[in-house]
C-alpha cells in the first residue's frame, strides 16, 4: 500500500468513526442529542441525520463508491454548520450529567468536529478526484444515451 492510499483510508475510517460516534449518541436520544434536535424536529430529526451520516460512512468506506460517500459526507457538514449557524448557535449548551437543571456548554466541539469532517471529506474527494470524474462520465454518458433512444 502507498503512502497516498494509506492517507486516504486513514482519512476514510476517520469519517466513518465520526458518524458512528455520533450514531451511538443520536439513536438512543440521549439528552445531549435531545438539546440540539428538541427545537429543529426532534427524535424522526435525528434519525435522519444518522441515516445520512451512516450512508455516507458506508460509501466514503467502499473503494468504488469513495467519491459519492465523500461528497454525500460534505453535504451532511454544510448541513450540520448551518444548523449551529443558524439555529442551535456555535457552542451548544447541554444538561448537566451531575444535575440536569444546570447546562454546561460543548465550547464549539460539535461546531469544530463538522468543520474538521467537512474538511477532512473535501480531502478525500480531491484525492479521489479522478474516481469522481469517471463516475461523473459513467453517468451522464449513459444518460445521453437513453435520452438518444428515446
Amino acid at each position: 500500500m502507498n503512502a497516498r492510499t494509506a492517507t486516504s483510508l486513514v482519512l476514510r475510517l476517520g469519517v466513518a468513526g465520526i458518524y458512528g460516534i455520533l450514531a451511538a449518541q443520536k439513536i438512543p436520544y440521549h439528552p445531549n442529542t435531545q438539546a440540539i434536535f428538541e427545537d429543529i424536529g426532534g427524535y424522526p430529526a435525528a434519525l435522519a441525520t444518522v441515516a445520512l451520516e451512516l450512508v455516507a460512512a458506508v460509501l466514503i468506506l467502499v473503494p468504488k463508491t469513495v467519491p459519492i460517500g465523500a461528497l454525500l459526507s460534505m453535504g451532511a457538514m454544510f448541513g450540520a454548520i448551518g444548523t449551529h449557524v443558524l439555529f442551535i448557535g456555535v457552542t451548544v449548551q447541554f444538561p448537566s450529567a451531575a444535575d440536569p437543571a444546570v447546562t454546561e456548554s460543548d465550547g464549539g466541539t460539535l461546531f469544530g468536529m463538522a468543520v474538521a469532517t467537512l474538511i477532512v471529506s473535501g480531502i478525500v474527494l480531491v484525492m479521489h478526484r479522478s474516481q469522481a470524474v469517471q463516475l461523473l462520465r459513467s453517468v451522464t454518458g449513459s444518460r445521453s444515451q437513453s435520452s438518444m433512444a428515446a
